[in-house]
């Protein structure tokens, strides 16, 4: 596996970059978290240089090392208010470039690619609820919908599956099957929640959605799209 930037042309290959799963930018810097080698490290590029990862060993400037007993693994990461938010399984941390604070009262996050960004707002998903984090605390806002998030699988296989994302104010969350409390099984399950009307949607779509993005089509709509397996 190696890290490579393009033009929208070619590709490069970017020696020395950490090979991690979660990205985001920042302060004109690129962000990476989730190397398999040093899992609970945040790492970041020279500034106005993302292609210069000279200093990203844990001991270098360049790198942060996340106290893994608090909160555990990394999840994912998020530029939200001027701030490198770092989702732990089990607590958020934010990161300014100067000070690594913990969010009080958070819970983390189970599922990594659950999380999605609207406005300096960021959507995740734990075994609790979905929350709704604004930059202060995260707020769960599945009440209405607690026998549907209950019955979400948060086995190995599903976890890394469930994925999320945000369009026309509204968060669009792919979990695979639901048993509800009724034992009735919705297959293939997408959550959807509109921000403005505090209002929720279940559908069962025919495939399951395991990896979803917004994108902005050469026409300027933005326009969902997804990896669908049957």
């Amino acid at each position: 596996m190696v890290y490579k930037t393009s033009d929208g042309i070619t590709f490069t290959t970017v020696s020395g970059a950490p090979l991690g799963k979660y990205w985001t930018q920042f302060q004109q810097r690129v962000y990476c978290a989730g190397v398999e080698a040093d899992s609970d490290v945040l790492h970041w590029s020279s500034i106005g240089d993302l292609t210069n990862w000279s200093m990203v060993a844990p001991s270098d400037s360049n790198s942060l090392t996340i106290d893994r007993f608090s909160g555990g693994t990394i999840q994912n990461i998020e530029e939200i208010n001027d701030r490198v938010v770092i989702f732990k399984r089990r607590k958020i941390k934010r990161w300014d470039e100067n000070y690594l604070r913990t969010v009080m009262s958070s819970h983390g996050l189970q599922a990594p690619y659950s999380l999605a960004e609207m406005e300096g707002m960021a959507f995740t998903l734990d075994s609790e609820g979905i929350r709704l984090y604004d930059g202060n605390y995260p707020k769960k806002i599945s009440l209405k919908i607690e026998d549907l998030v209950q019955g979400i699988s948060y086995s190995a296989t599903n976890i890394p599956r469930i994925c999320g994302e945000v369009l026309n104010d509204k968060y669009y969350l792919s979990v695979g099957d639901i048993t509800d409390e009724n034992g009735n099984t919705i297959s293939n399950a997408m959550i959807v929640y509109d921000y403005v009307k505090n209002l929720w949607w279940l559908y069962s779509l025919s495939h399951h959605m395991t990896a979803i993005m917004r994108f902005l089509s050469y026409d300027g709509i933005e326009r969902i799209y997804c990896v669908l397996i049957s």
